[in-house]
């Protein structure tokens, strides 16, 4: 709660958008602060539907914004590590840079399929996976919270071409791989970033995936 309060303060939003799940936390930090809340569920709130409200419009794209390229895109808060968290300001021109460099970086195809194991609360993961997936036409399916083993059963039911394996997860994902290494037919790239590995945890998830292992550090 009073990390959430002081990322709302430093961030001062005219709109928050949440999940159910988030719905109690949230209710006494934005009660009476005028504050737009967009709650997917959760009573009393408007439900975040894009294809109704496109529909209700009329039109089947969502419409065309243009902002000045130095405007703000994302406030990226940093995770507190030295210090209490920092919102970083990304201008669109910025994310521009990045999202056209990461399908480079990461390796990815046209189209790319991306077995997600992040959360939107992940800010780097924004402009690091979920953004320069849309670039390339590619989509996202969201597995954060799935076992491993389930994991990669959605992966081999997908055809899951890019993953993203964070430090608790890669020894774990490289013991489920073993078992389904049929997961590795159309998988490219698997991802680690977030965090320091120890080099056993390194060796071990690059013996079970071979070249399709990616590192990226620094947001």
């Amino acid at each position: 709660g009073p990390e959430i309060a002081e990322v709302l303060a430093l961030a001062a939003p005219r709109a928050v958008i949440h999940t159910a799940a988030h719905a109690e936390r949230l209710a006494p930090l934005l009660a009476g602060s005028g504050v737009l809340v967009v709650g997917h569920g959760a009573a009393g709130r408007l439900d975040l539907d894009a294809s109704a409200a496109m529909a209700s419009s009329g039109t089947a794209r969502p419409p065309r914004v243009l902002v000045p390229a130095g405007t703000p895109g994302i406030v990226g808060f940093t995770s507190g590590t030295t210090g209490r968290p920092k919102g970083v300001v990304h201008t669109h021109a910025n994310l521009a840079r990045i999202v056209r460099h990461m399908p480079a970086h990461d390796g990815l195809r046209w189209g790319s399929r991306c077995g997600f194991t992040g959360t939107l609360a992940f800010a780097a993961g924004i402009w690091g996976v979920v953004l320069p997936h849309l670039y390339v036409g590619g989509e996202i399916s969201w597995m954060a919270g799935l076992a491993p083993d389930a994991w990669v059963d959605r992966m081999i039911a997908e055809r899951t071409t890019f993953t993203y394996a964070p430090t608790p997860l890669m020894g774990a994902f490289a013991d489920a791989v073993r078992r389904r290494p049929e997961v590795l037919d159309h998988l490219d790239g698997v991802l680690h970033s977030g965090s320091l590995a120890p080099r056993e945890a390194t060796v071990d998830l690059g013996d079970a995936i071979g070249h399709r292992y990616v590192e990226t550090y620094g947001m």
